[in-house]
């Protein structure tokens, strides 16, 4: 397929004609329609040699949008392209989110890529020009005419800035940082982090404090306070009232041979503060692991999710 006349006026709009040899704003030696291979300081060509040199230079990239383009595309469609190409390059070309999408069969998604090919970097910075905003848009409307159609002119009088900068894509950035999903799966896993850190030291107070009042009636030794009666020391309801006076020392029948055990001294033993504390010192255990465990999960799923949100944004061509 050749590039119609439509495409080569767009080109020669945007190249511009300059018939005595000069640097470009690279510093590259540019001479006719923006050829720049063989050019030498003070060369001066006619603008029948222009031509020629733009016709012969078209070739090239007519056969590379040929070879790149792996489906049926209309005369508009092709002569886009190769406009497009003849400014950002066709290794560029090859491998834009524009020609990725049009293989793919997403033509309106194609011609919106093509918009993106609209900043250079200059002074290190990478901006956007003006004169690259509108060759695209240009680009664009040509590659999206119906075809066969007659009349087609880019809906600009005139170049401005510069044209001919080497274009980079630069996909469209959202609107604002909430928009982000990235951003959006870091602030869930925050907060969920936030509100399972605070329900846990919540629940790790409360046995803090239930521990410590333990201990406090243990040591006193007087069980048949209310507050002590309260406190529920197996998860199974507060403790019965204690009886008031001595322990009777009820003896368990044993075989022959072997210890008596006295229920006195056992629930004396199960009483004593130290092991009050080594089993609250468990319960502690349980919980921090389990928050240790919750918040792994939360970490996991966040990044996967983040990675997922990376890879369909690529996709979509989207920051």
């Amino acid at each position: 397929m050749d590039i119609t006349d439509e495409g080569i006026a767009l080109i020669k709009r945007f190249e511009g004609l300059s018939l005595d040899a000069y640097q470009d704003i690279a510093g590259i030696w540019t001479i006719g329609y923006g050829h720049t291979t063989g050019v030498t300081p003070g060369q001066r060509i006619t603008e029948a040699e222009a031509e020629a040199l733009l016709r012969d230079e078209l070739d090239r990239f007519e056969n590379g949008v040929n070879s790149a383009v792996k489906v049926d595309i209309n005369p508009n469609e092709f002569s886009a392209l190769v406009s497009f190409s003849y400014n950002v390059g066709l290794g560029a070309l090859r491998s834009s989110t524009a020609l990725r999408r049009l293989n793919a069969g997403d033509r309106m998604g194609a011609a919106d890529a093509l918009t993106w090919w609209n900043k250079a970097t200059v002074d290190g910075r990478k901006v956007v020009v003006r004169g690259l905003t509108r060759r695209r848009a240009a680009e664009r409307a040509l590659f999206l005419k119906p075809y066969p159609d007659v009349g087609f002119s880019p809906s600009i009088s005139s170049v401005e800035d510069n044209s001919r900068l080497a274009a980079e894509e630069g996909g469209p950035r959202r609107d604002n940082l909430s928009e982000s999903r990235t951003i959006q799966g870091a602030s869930a896993a925050g907060v969920t982090g936030v509100a399972a850190v605070a329900t846990g030291g919540h629940q790790a107070r409360q046995i803090q404090n239930l521990e410590q009042q333990a201990i406090d009636c243990l040591t006193a030794g007087n069980m048949e306070l209310p507050e002590c009666q309260d406190i529920d020391y197996d998860g199974e309801g507060p403790a019965p009232a204690a009886p008031s006076g001595p322990m009777p020392e009820t003896r368990i029948p044993v075989p022959e041979g072997e210890e008596e055990i006295f229920l006195d001294e056992t629930m004396a033993e199960a009483r004593r503060p130290e092991i009050v504390q080594s089993e609250t010192k468990e319960v502690f255990q349980d919980i921090y692991m389990q928050l240790f465990a919750a918040f792994g999960v939360i970490m996991v799923l966040s990044i996967l999710f983040v990675i997922w949100a990376r890879i369909d944004d690529w996709q979509q061509g989207k920051r």
